[in-house]
């Protein structure tokens, strides 16, 4: 995300690109002092991270009809935008404290300057492995996913569903852990001398979260 440029947003309009599993369009940021706007934007990056992931561009303006909102981009208005850093800082504590397990490398955030003075923010959400992923507050207490361009709470059967993936999920890292270790960890051992490079969780790759978590390499003498 960090090479979105004004033209791309541009092209979304020219493209009439509309919203999807995967995109939606919000016209503004949501106010930090309303708790409804709080637990709306959890909502809507939990949704996310319960499907495929995603992006949510704040500063684009929808068409409407007789029927309502379209989900077809209109305009790019951006956003007034005076701090960012404190945006990000607050959001990323929202996601920590208020979402659990807690949504923190699988959440990217960035902002495009326009022309016009303001700017799109944009959160890029990865599919959330450790999930499914709840939205707790004082008030709300609750599991959302996405389908379509809509939000819903899942029901007992599909939350199961989505347990049992992570579960699936977390057995086949394991095991492809272990056989990397029998593959390339065993001979090193033999041979007096080990290097174990450990990685953190890769952003998703199909909404332009390319960006890998920092690697750190320990050698260790045998």
């Amino acid at each position: 995300m960090d090479s979105i440029a004004e033209s791309d947003l541009d092209a979304l309009v020219a493209n009439q690109v509309p919203e999807s599993t995967t995109l939606e369009y919000k016209v503004q940021l949501p106010d930090n002092r309303s708790e409804a706007d709080k637990a709306e934007f959890l909502k809507d990056v939990t949704a996310l991270a319960n499907r495929d992931g995603g992006v949510i561009l704040y500063g684009v303006a929808t068409k409407q009809d007789g029927s309502g909102d379209t989900g077809i981009p209109e305009t790019i208005k951006g956003v007034e935008l005076s701090n960012e850093d404190a945006l990000y800082r607050e959001w990323e504590q929202r996601l920590g404290s208020s979402v659990s397990p807690p949504l923190r490398s699988e959440v990217l955030i960035r902002a495009t300057r326009l022309s016009n003075g303001k700017a799109v923010v944009a959160v890029g959400v990865s599919r959330g492995f450790g999930g499914p992923h709840r939205v707790e507050t004082q008030k709300l207490k609750r599991f959302y996913r996405r389908g379509g361009t809509t939000i819903y709470e899942p029901s007992v059967q599909e939350l199961r569903q989505m347990f049992l993936a992570t579960a699936a999920w977390r057995s086949d890292a394991e095991t492809f852990r272990e056989r990397r270790i029998a593959r390339h960890l065993q001979p090193a051992i033999s041979s007096g001398y080990v290097m174990v490079r450990m990685s953190g969780p890769p952003r998703a790759q199909n909404t332009s979260l390319s960006n890998a978590a920092p690697s750190l390499v320990i050698q260790t003498d045998c």
